[in-house]
């Protein structure tokens, strides 16, 4: 899609991860199947049901950021 800008990969490699994946392939590895299955499944319904892919983004990088936390 035009116009869609990268963003960071919160998995904290410093990678530009393109606007539809989450996170690069090594950090999306690292992720719980749990969460991953949660980013994944709510992506397909993303646009019916926008905020429960909200919410599972949003647990997948509070992952992330728990994991960096010391």
């Amino acid at each position: 899609v035009m116009g869609r800008a990268d963003h960071d990969c919160p998995g904290g490699c410093g990678q530009q991860i393109p606007f539809h994946l989450l996170a690069c392939r090594e950090d999306w590895a690292r992720l719980p199947a749990p969460l991953a299955r949660e980013v994944m499944s709510t992506y397909t319904d993303r646009f019916r049901n926008p905020a429960a892919h909200r919410v599972a983004v949003t647990n997948a990088t509070r992952w992330y950021r728990e994991q960096a936390s010391p």
